[in-house]
């Protein structure tokens, strides 16, 4: 692939590193895998969030933006995963929620072991934290909306509860010692794999071939799109490469974004999430050798 020429520059006003360059060259370069595994196997994926909108109005990342969506259709995202666990070679690889104990989000990662890559839950654990593409897998919608906000609750509520026994986060106030308490127990009757289980079932309560409307989880609320808007898909730039999206890409956009061709104001451009990234070391070089206290004070290096 042609990596980014690694100099300083002004993109929409906001200052764009050698460092962030760097970041963005190693997500290209998974995104070409991801782009592969599809093709070769043809199956659909479209870039989603804030690489749709990036895809759109800058031909490639947002400037303040520092990490990469995929969603894929259900069908085909678990062919993708069944293929990328045995055909991504060191240092890129495949993991989610069923492939790590000490990882739990809700979408798969595809990393970069060289790097690293490392939230506030991250910081204090084991070394698998490189750089990353988030793949998010594309569902079907209930017809009953109530059947649908009641799913997305209990996915809200699987999703606290699995990143409480995963990264035992110590937050304060009693509902939280009482939610700590009983997702204790619930492990304790339940085995993960169990637990797991239930949360693939209960994205799945409609089938993606059979819904007219389609969706992928967020924790802050479900992206939901026609999926007629997904028939078709393009191929246009993106930095020194291409990258698929949506036929419907300005209805989903001006779903989730509204104005979305529009700058937001100068004072919104910037921190995208709290991370910890270092695109030259790898978290091995990190982990246990620096406090959790040194990680907040490094965070948003880039």
């Amino acid at each position: 692939m042609q990596y980014l020429e690694l100099y300083d520059e002004l993109r929409d006003g906001f200052p764009v590193s050698v460092k962030r360059k760097k970041i963005w060259n190693i997500q290209l370069e998974i995104l070409g895998e991801i782009d592969r595994i599809c093709r070769e196997n043809d199956l659909r994926y479209y870039a989603c969030n804030g690489t749709l909108l990036g895809a759109i109005r800058h031909q490639g990342f947002i400037p303040w933006d520092d990490d990469m969506d995929i969603m894929i259709p259900r069908p085909d995202y678990i062919t993708f995963v069944e293929i990328a666990k045995k055909e991504l070679q060191y240092p890129i690889y495949f993991q989610d929620k069923f492939s790590r104990k000490d990882y739990f989000r809700m979408n798969a990662r595809i990393r970069n072991a060289d790097t690293t890559a490392v939230s506030g839950l991250d910081m204090e654990m084991a070394p698998i934290n490189g750089i990353y593409v988030d793949i998010f897998p594309i569902d079907g919608v209930p017809e009953n909306r109530l059947t649908f906000t009641i799913q997305q609750k209990k996915l809200r509520l699987f999703e606290s509860m699995g990143k409480q026994q995963t990264y035992h986060p110590h937050n304060k106030g009693a509902f939280q010692v009482i939610k700590r308490a009983f997702d204790n127990v619930y492990f304790k009757m339940y085995s993960v794999e169990h637990f797991l289980q239930k949360i693939e079932k209960t994205y799945q309560i409609a089938p993606y071939a059979l819904s007219d409307k389609v969706y992928i989880y967020t924790h802050y609320k479900p992206l939901v799109m026609d999926k007629r808007w997904l028939e078709q898909y393009r191929i246009v730039k993106y930095e020194t490469t291409q990258i698929r999206i949506p036929e419907g890409a300005d209805e989903i956009l001006k779903k989730n974004y509204g104005d979305y061709m529009k700058l937001p104001p100068e004072s919104e451009r910037g921190r995208h999430h709290r991370n910890f990234i270092d695109p030259d070391k790898p978290f091995t070089e990190y982990y246990k050798k620096y406090s959790k206290e040194y990680f907040k004070q490094q965070m948003n290096n880039y």
